[in-house]
């Protein structure tokens, strides 16, 4: 925990209070003085509080002092600092409680006003802290910067309740007398009028106005100027309005700011609503919007076969069309796994179409004997059902590209689009080798879709082959490339070893054709996963995003390299355009919830990661995010829920491990997390375990000698991980550490 405030105060001699230890003077508030300490009984630092002598204080003090006591052990909830324990040493009276590694809001504020998007969920979670205290009847009275804590993982504390005002407070605050801090005060504070819970949503207000500007909304040379101007001054709200962003949040806080309070919110749920609305993001409005006329979704062809071997070739040609029909200009298509979505179901392409928002929709099906082929396309208008174009094709099997951009020509002619000038790199069609290469490529893009490590091997050993086949075949390298990278950085096969394949893949797939999308992304993945080098690997990828701006990937793939180099704002333009083409992708949703979990926004991470639940409850990799969100929330019983569901399901996975060593850590479950570290261990003897996975867990466990050992190793190693160290909360711990600037310019992040 930091200081309550800012004051300095003097050292008392305790080095010991009953079995707590180590006592260290970290400052003080209105009525205690604060130490951090350590309880060897639970094995974990406790902030305890000890009330100032009685010469210091008025004789209401100490009753106040258990106030505080009384009203925080009553609430349990993320935003209200934990108290453990009250007790008392000869006449010294302490609460014993949690240990806050953070800063307050105050010393936040005074070094800048801060970021619109910061300050609005700073006051969300006031917000949320206040809605469960003024559930139970607790009115806080001294709601402002230097009590807002905000750990290094970006959760809000709301701490001393000192002066709150409890359900059968026994009127300790004398009539006509004013409790609180002056400058944050609600007018009926300041006259000593009787107060509620509206109080502290101005004292909120007169704090989010302060955290955006950096100044109070009424401020006096003297008290009695103070006084006055709260009392009957206007607010300056060009500050406000004037600026952007910032006069999104102006009529909120007209509300908060209301003198009479029967016009301010009536309680905090309505304040939270309203401040929900402010971070609404780019691509809910587009969820929102109409349908776009210059739209297509290619659903999966149904594979009339009887043998279901044959499937991954049906599900190849669905994605060679979608591929093909996004070079078009002026023509949106829905990506892959959006439309493979609806795979299987019995849906209607009307409900179908409602819901992938698009107003047209293809479908087919493939029939294959021997070298013979019969596709059946069909081009269905979602408003009234009606068919605007269908053919059936009888092919020979060499003749599967022409096929391909016959009905991509078909399409183009019914929707009256365009088609993208992008010169075509010749294929000889009637080499029997490149079909059987094209075939293999297929059955790997099937095996690589599954996204489980098998499929990745699988796809690995297709897209060989592939390669083999047809040497000059530079998709097939790019996806030889991305199923090395997923299993570096994963930590399923040494960097050192892994890393140096994808990048030789890579550079193949560019040296047949530099334009080709999916080899810039193949090369960007090298440059971020084990080179480090963040420039390079934006260059790939934006130059990804502009060979083809309808790849869902390459967005997705560019706001990879963003948020690790901290570029929060701009990942999230990224991620959300991947959301529009590709809505329904579990991956993207999943990246959601990661992306505000590494801006240290846990609360907006758990929301996101809870509405992707709702549209699919087996991903797997959710439930690993959800963890590690819940853990930032300290919500430790669900964060440990889903970690161990999630482990069931990966196995014997060393990241999801680490993960879940690391929410029984925080969760004083030391023992457990002591246990996966000898899980990894024992892991080790049988497959590769990244040194970053261990150094998760002992992060977590605040041991940080041994952190930092484990964390140079995998710099030694290149562990894959290591790129997103910049952003992990959990090493927020080891900053203040000058090896921990050594350790980030040697992974490539000097400034």
């Amino acid at each position: 925990m930091v200081a309550l405030n800012d004051d300095t105060t003097q050292v008392l001699a305790l080095p010991t209070v009953g079995r707590f230890t180590m006592l260290t003077q970290i400052g003080q508030g209105g009525m205690g003085v604060l130490f951090k300490a350590f309880d060897p009984k639970l094995n974990r630092s406790i902030a305890l509080k000890f009330l100032k002598t009685p010469v210091q204080l008025d004789p209401a003090s100490e009753t106040r002092f258990l106030n505080e006591a009384r009203a925080a052990a009553a609430l349990d909830h993320p935003n209200v600092c934990t108290v453990y324990d009250i007790g008392s040493v000869g006449d010294e009276v302490y609460i014993a409680m949690a240990f806050i590694e953070g800063e307050s809001l105050k010393q936040k504020i005074a070094r800048t006003p801060l970021p619109f998007d910061e300050a609005v969920e700073i006051a969300l979670q006031v917000g949320m802290g206040l809605q469960e205290a003024h559930s139970k009847g607790i009115v806080h009275r001294d709601i402002k910067p230097s009590n807002l804590l905000v750990t290094r993982g970006g959760v809000v504390k709301i701490v001393d309740f000192g002066l709150a005002l409890l359900p059968a407070d026994d009127k300790i605050t004398r009539e006509n007398t004013s409790i609180g801090t002056p400058a944050y005060m609600s007018p009926e504070q300041i006259k000593g009028d009787s107060t509620d819970h509206r109080a502290d949503l101005w004292s909120l207000g007169v704090t989010v106005y302060e955290s955006l500007t950096g100044s109070l909304p009424f401020t006096g040379q003297n008290m009695a100027a103070l006084v006055h101007a709260i009392l009957f001054d206007e607010i300056d709200w060009k500050r406000i309005s004037s600026s952007g962003n910032l006069s999104r949040v102006e009529p909120v806080l007209r509300k908060l700011l209301t003198r009479e309070r029967d016009q301010r919110y009536a309680s905090a749920d309505e304040l939270i609503a309203d401040l929900k609305g402010l971070t609404v993001t780019q691509s809910q409005l587009v969820s929102t919007s109409s349908t776009n006329e210059s739209c297509i979704a290619v659903l999966p062809f149904a594979n009339l076969n009887r043998s279901e071997n044959t499937e991954y070739f049906s599900d190849g040609l669905t994605d060679e069309l979608i591929n093909a029909l996004a070079q078009i200009d002026g023509l949106r298509v829905v990506s892959r796994s959006s439309a493979f979505a609806f795979k299987g179901q019995s849906i209607s392409v009307k409900t179908i179409g409602e819901q992938l928002k698009v107003p047209i929709v293809l479908e087919g099906s493939v029939r294959s004997a021997g070298n013979r082929l019969r596709v059946t396309v069909q081009l269905t208008n979602v408003a009234d059902g009606f068919h605007l174009w269908s053919e059936r094709f009888d092919r020979e099997l060499k003749d599967i590209f022409e096929l391909q951009d016959e009905i991509t020509l078909g399409i183009v002619e019914k929707l009256k689009v365009k088609l993208n000038p992008k010169p075509v790199v010749a294929t000889d069609i009637s080499n029997t080798g490149r079909l059987q290469a094209y075939d293999v490529y297929l059955e790997g893009k099937y095996n690589w879709n599954r996204q489980t490590e098998e499929g990745f091997q699988k796809a690995i050993l297709c897209f060989e082959k592939a390669t083999q086949i047809d040497p000059l075949f530079g998709g097939a390298h790019a996806g030889l490339a991305d199923a090395y990278s997923f299993l570096g950085f994963h930590g399923l096969a040494p960097s050192l070893q892994i890393f140096p394949k994808a990048r030789a893949a890579a550079e193949r797939a560019l040296e047949i054709d530099p334009t080709l999308p999916d080899a810039n992304i193949s090369m960007g993945y090298v440059k971020l996963y084990h080179d480090w080098n963040w420039r390079e690997a934006e260059y790939y990828l934006r130059r990804a995003v502009e060979l083809n701006p309808s790849s869902a990937k390459a967005f997705y793939s560019l706001m990879l390299c963003l948020v690790q180099t901290g570029r929060f704002a701009e990942g999230r333009e990224a991620l959300e355009k991947s959301l529009v083409l590709d809505p329904f992708n579990m991956m993207y949703r999943t990246s959601a919830g990661w992306l505000e979990y590494y801006a240290k926004r846990p609360r907006v991470a758990a929301e996101r990661l809870e509405e992707a639940l709702k549209s699919d409850q087996t991903y797997p990799e959710l439930w690993v995010a959800l963890g590690a969100a819940y853990e930032q929330l300290g919500l430790f019983k669900d964060a440990i829920e889903y970690l161990e569901k999630a482990t069931t399901t990966y196995g014997k996975h060393p990241l999801v491990l680490a993960f879940l060593g690391s929410a029984y850590a925080s969760a004083e479950q030391r023992e457990k997390a002591q246990d996966v570290l000898s899980r990894l261990d024992k892991l080790s003897e049988t497959q590769f375990v990244p040194a970053a996975c261990r150094a998760i867990v002992y992060m977590a466990l605040q041991d940080k000698e041994a952190a930092f050992a484990q964390l140079q190793m995998a710099a030694k190693n290149r562990d894959a991980f290591l790129c997103w160290l910049n952003v992990l909360p959990l090493s927020e711990s080891l900053r203040p550490d000058p090896r921990f600037k050594e350790l980030l310019a040697e992974i490539g992040f000097e400034n």
